[in-house]
């Protein structure tokens, strides 16, 4: 994936917490005090394998992971939290960022699940064994989530895309975040004059974002418009040197201008930045003339 979301920006990040039957044995390092979110790594040092409490920083760690960019480890957090044998149910965002975090490195059927449980509790299925007030807390964006979840239907043919789809689009648009969103799903779904037109919208309340840039840059790549879309992926990789996208969008479109080493260094650096991402392990064709 080269264009990266702004909905992982956008989302409200709530701490994910299980049902712990010792509540009051929990340690002071992984208690919420009303103002600030624990140290996840402070919490899960005092956190032993067994604990009830464990997969609370783990979880936390994995999204933390997750937002910036880290898929490699955000799944070995989102792993560990979940023992051989068992699975863990949580709110929506939870299963809209794992399912994120799984795409990225491939793991195409876990990244399937989520998704579509995801648009299950969008839609408030009556099937589900669990209150909607557990599983949709009032803080949580309804269209962030469909942002994160639809390139996974999509790319995976799910039959739930076309209605998710249908009822995103929908959604009136309130901000930046969503003209942004709004123009990276339609990239990532094939619908490149689409993305563009809202890009312009996201980029006009937005013209330094990073995100913003490195999605018009690559989407008027798609578009073959590579000479116009340079000067968007040079300012968004000033604005964002350590953001794997930003790297593989500008190696993508210096290799269409036959620039061909900066395109290989680009490469490069998005390989060291994003690992386990495995868009950014495959070679990117370039001719020299």
């Amino acid at each position: 994936m080269r264009v990266f979301s702004a909905a992982i920006v956008a989302c409200a990040f709530a701490w994910f917490t299980p049902v712990v039957a010792q509540q009051e044995q929990m340690p002071p390092e992984c208690v919420y005090n009303g103002q600030a979110a624990p140290d996840w790594g402070a919490c899960l040092r005092v956190s032993p394998p067994g604990s009830p409490w464990r997969g609370l920083p783990l979880i936390n760690l994995g999204t933390d992971a997750l937002q910036r960019g880290d898929y490699a480890n955000a799944v070995r957090y989102y792993d560990e939290a979940t023992p051989p044998g068992s699975t863990i149910t949580s709110d929506v965002s939870f299963h809209a960022f794992r399912a994120t975090a799984y795409w990225h490195v491939g793991r195409m059927p876990e990244a399937l699940a989520d998704a579509q449980l995801v648009y299950r509790m969008i839609r408030r299925d009556p099937t589900l064994s669990t209150p909607a007030s557990d599983y949709f807390p009032p803080h949580i964006d309804t269209e962030t989530m469909y942002a994160l979840v639809l390139p996974i239907l999509s790319d995976q043919h799910a039959p739930e895309f076309a209605p998710a789809m249908q009822a995103y689009l929908a959604m009136p648009a309130q901000d930046w975040y969503s003209y942004a969103n709004r123009s990276a799903v339609l990239q990532e779904v094939g619908d490149p004059n689409r993305a563009l037109v809202e890009s312009q919208r996201a980029l006009g309340l937005a013209p330094g974002e990073p995100s913003v840039l490195n999605n018009h840059c690559y989407i008027l790549h798609s578009l073959n418009r590579d000479a116009e879309a340079l000067p968007f992926c040079q300012r968004a990789l000033v604005a964002a040197p350590d953001v794997a996208a930003v790297h593989h969008s500008i190696a993508t479109v210096f290799a269409a201008l036959h620039r061909c080493a900066e395109a290989e260094r680009a490469l490069a650096n998005a390989r060291r930045l994003d690992p386990a991402t495995l868009t950014y392990q495959s070679p990117i064709a370039c001719s020299a003339s």
